[in-house]
């Protein structure tokens, strides 16, 4: 009688021992999915961000090549001065990679991945 009541009890023990392994893996699960679609937003938006400056900066680049080259009547020069000025832009970009998006993509990724699961 009690071996059975002990089997019994085990049988159920170990039930609900699968049953909380399966919720614990369903909410790593969901922690997985929180951290990867908030780091994919970020990731968007930052790039959607850099995209946009981007864009802002070629057409104040544009507008200031057509007003040079109206005051000083050669276009090309305005164009060239203007490419010059995006050439230097990505130079200096590129030096300072690091810096401008890797720290911001590192300490931003990282909170967001190493963040508690309370968010």
């Amino acid at each position: 009688m009690a071996k059975s009541d002990l089997s019994q009890n085990l049988a159920a023990i170990i039930d609900v021992l699968k049953d909380y392994l399966h919720v614990k893996l369903d909410l790593f699960k969901l922690d997985i999915l929180q951290r990867t679609s908030k780091a994919g937003i970020f990731l968007f938006t930052f790039y959607s961000v850099v995209i946009a400056i981007f864009a802002i900066a070629v057409f104040l680049l544009f507008s200031f090549s057509f007003w040079y080259g109206e005051k000083t009547g050669s276009l090309s020069q305005g164009f060239l001065l203007s490419a010059g000025i995006l050439f230097l832009i990505m130079i200096l970009m590129f030096l300072f990679r690091r810096v401008l998006f890797g720290r911001i993509l590192i300490k931003n990724i990282s909170k967001i991945l190493f963040s508690d699961m309370e968010d």
